[in-house]
């Protein structure tokens, strides 16, 4: 069984003929995200979080996942999907997931993944997860907080301001009525309990955007 100071899992599969597309070429795309639940699964146990999901009484639900394909896994192709977590709030934990070919370890896909912790303190429940169990190698274990890294970020600041876009829609419409035309701007809460008007979603969007260094970013390999 793993320990959680690993921070990795890794799960195999192989593509099968209820796994493929209209095509019968290769691995349908949203057998991706039902390969992941179970890799998922798989990750929480061997790492012990599970467990300690229990102890604090928490419950966990995915926020948000984005997949970026890069190469098609083919009929009867053996692939591993690692699972890695790469950083945790106060209110989820983010895990990237990898699928990669067994043949020649390229990267096929790669996932983003916000899963969403309630009901429990997650960075207490963190902190008791990178302790060094009794009798554990405390010179090779790996008990620090990782760093959020650039790809991340963005990936957060996208998904902020697709919900800020979308609660002022909704406050928008709900208030259509009073509102229209009286050059009132609607305030709403986030998530973080922050408020947000649309002067500042806009003045983020132009951030991502000049930060990105286009309107509409796009992934080449």
């Amino acid at each position: 069984m793993n320990s959680f100071t690993s921070n990795e899992n890794i799960t195999k599969g192989i593509c099968l003929t209820t796994d493929i597309d209209t095509l019968l070429t290769h691995m349908n795309n949203s057998r991706f995200l039902r390969e992941l639940d179970f890799a998922k699964i798989d990750f929480f146990e061997r790492t012990g979080l599970f467990r300690l999901l229990r102890k604090y009484n928490g419950t966990i639900a995915v926020g948000a996942t984005t997949v970026r394909y890069r190469r098609l896994i083919k009929l009867f192709q053996l692939y591993k999907i690692r699972s890695k977590i790469i950083y945790w709030d106060n209110l989820s934990i983010y895990i990237e997931h990898r699928f990669i070919a067994s043949s020649d370890d390229f990267v096929s896909a790669i996932v983003l993944c916000r899963t969403r912790i309630k009901n429990c303190d997650v960075e207490a429940m963190m902190a008791e997860a990178l302790e060094v169990p009794e009798g554990g190698d405390i010179e090779h274990a790996k008990r620090e907080k990782p760093e959020k890294s650039l790809v991340l970020q963005k990936w957060i600041e996208h998904n902020e301001i697709s919900s800020a876009m979308l609660r002022s829609t909704e406050t928008t419409v709900a208030n259509d009525d009073g509102a229209k035309g009286n050059g009132h701007t609607n305030f709403h809460k986030e998530m973080n309990g922050n408020s947000t008007s649309k002067e500042a979603i806009d003045q983020t969007k132009s951030s991502v955007v000049e930060d990105i260094g286009c309107t509409n970013p796009t992934f080449n390999e």
